[in-house]
């Protein structure tokens, strides 16, 4: 019975073991076909972050590319407003170029029919104070001028008066052999110099400066004041002096024989 035990004992041990045999492998089975599925899970993921780094690479790269054209749209757009600004203001200036010579297109029609008018005028005051000259004794000629002398006392202003009235003016000394001619007259007159509306600045009556000088010593003095019209004093080669324009002496009246030339 002992030994039936035992026997019945071992053959259990066995039956035990082949059961946890059975047992164990089939518990290693499904381990191992889970270790499978976990390896593949961050392939999977893997590839999935790389396929969204590609997408982000992409969009940025759109968007790069999107920046560039608006930038690129943008300056364009301000250099043509800005062209467009240059346009308008060359326009603008082309306009007013064209008015300003419109303007000075009338203005010279309307100065040349001035100029047009004032030489007929003039060449008919010529050709009547020429034709009266050439018929009047009391005018002498002298190079290209005439001369009238007078010693009736009046005063410079009103000499020179005279002279207008004759269509002519106080005589202008030019040349040393003009100034010979008047002082072989022998007259004590009024010539056309004036300092009136300078101190010290000799003009002739036309508004010409001095270019040749007949002073007598230290003259002109204006010793006295407002000696401001100029005399001829005769018998010497320095013959002109300075006295107040009120005081009476005769005078010479000239008449250029300068032909008017027509302005074109």
């Amino acid at each position: 019975m002992a030994e039936l035990d035992r026997g019945e004992r071992v053959e259990m041990m066995v039956d035990i073991y082949e059961s946890a045999g059975a047992v164990t492998l089939q518990d290693t089975r499904p381990q191992r076909t889970g270790g499978k599925s976990g390896s593949r899970r961050p392939r999977l993921a893997a590839l999935c972050l790389g396929l969204l780094c590609a997408l982000l690479l992409i969009t940025n790269i759109l968007l790069y590319m999107h920046y560039v054209h608006g930038k690129e749209n943008l300056d364009f757009t301000a250099e043509r407003e800005s062209l467009l600004s240059r346009i308008r203001n060359l326009t603008e200036e082309r306009d007013q170029l064209k008015n300003s010579y419109q303007n000075l297109t009338e203005e010279k029609i309307q100065l040349n029919k001035t100029l047009t008018e004032n030489y007929r005028n003039l060449h008919t005051t010529y050709i009547k104070s020429l034709a009266m000259l050439s018929h009047l004794k009391e005018w002498e000629k002298f190079g290209s001028s005439y001369y009238y002398f007078t010693s009736e006392g009046k005063t410079w202003s009103e000499a020179r008066q005279d002279c207008r009235d004759r269509g002519a003016d106080l005589v202008i000394i030019n040349s040393i052999e003009e100034q010979e001619f008047i002082n072989k007259k022998n007259k004590y007159v009024w010539i056309g110099l004036s300092d009136a509306e300078a101190e010290g600045q000799w003009k002739w009556v036309d508004g010409s400066p001095l270019t040749i000088e007949f002073w007598k010593d230290h003259e002109p003095s204006n010793t006295d004041a407002n000696e401001d019209c100029a005399t001829f004093n005769p018998n010497t080669q320095k013959t002109w002096n300075d006295i107040h324009c009120s005081c009476k002496a005769g005078w010479i009246c000239e008449f250029p024989l300068i032909y008017p030339q027509e302005i074109h």
